[in-house]
Parts: C-alpha cells; sequence; structure tokens
C-alpha cells in the first residue's frame, strides 16, 4: 500500500499524494561537511555506489525486455518498462551529476591556469622585446 511508497526512494513528492510531508526536514543551521557522505539535501534520494551497480543492471535487463516487447510488438507493455526505466535512471543520475559538476569545475580551474600562464609567457616575451 501507501507505506511502501513512503520507505523507498523518491525522486519526487507525488503531487496528488502529498506534499512532501514525508521527507525529512531540511538541517536548520549549516553542518561541516565530511567529504565521505553524501550532500544533506540529496540524502533521501541519493543511492550509493553499491545501490547504483545494482540499478544499472536492473535497467539493462529492462532495457532488453523492453526490446523483446518492441519486437513482440506490445507497445503496452513496451511504454509501461519504458516509464520504470526511465524513473530508475533518474534515481542513478544524481551520483552522475555530482561527478559532472566536480568535474566541470577542475576543468575549469585548469582552463584557468594554463591561460594564466599563456599570458605570462606573452607578456614576459612582450617585456623582453621592449627592454631590448
Amino acid at each position: 500500500g501507501d507505506d511502501e511508497r513512503l520507505d523507498r526512494p523518491n525522486t519526487r513528492p507525488d503531487p496528488v499524494r502529498g506534499n512532501g510531508c514525508h521527507c525529512a526536514p531540511l538541517p536548520q543551521h549549516p553542518r561541516p561537511i565530511n567529504p565521505d557522505t553524501t550532500p544533506t539535501f540529496f540524502i533521501q534520494i541519493q543511492p550509493n555506489s553499491s545501490q547504483i551497480s545494482q540499478l544499472e543492471s536492473i535497467r539493462d535487463t529492462l532495457l532488453e525486455i523492453e526490446d523483446a516487447m518492441d519486437w513482440l510488438r506490445e507497445p503496452d507493455a513496451c511504454s509501461t518498462l519504458e516509464k520504470i526505466r526511465k524513473k530508475i535512471e533518474s534515481v542513478m543520475t544524481w551520483e552522475k551529476y555530482w561527478e559532472l559538476i566536480i568535474e566541470r569545475q577542475i576543468l575549469c580551474m585548469e582552463d584557468i591556469r594554463t591561460n594564466r600562464n599563456r599570458h605570462r609567457d606573452a607578456l614576459d616575451k612582450y617585456l623582453v622585446r621592449t627592454n631590448q
């Protein structure tokens, strides 16, 4: 019934059945960040890496069944499977999303550093030229 639904990780509160009241309240004051933990605001829906790999294998299995249903011309079964697969994928993406954000920040920092070095080298060359 409904009780089981609330125990399961829930990406979005159901607009009809509740306004997300069953979710844990946000902490009132910022806590020191421990790098081993997930961000506090994603704790309810953030799967760990072993859960992610389980979800990946479930997703792959669903894709295979989806293909089979498509081949058997069963559009209803196909769309149901697709909905389930999309939900699983949306739960899986948080970790990927954070990885990408961090990766992007690192790349930006590297770009800034290489640009700064490039500008400094150009300035050095210019100063050498003007001082001669």
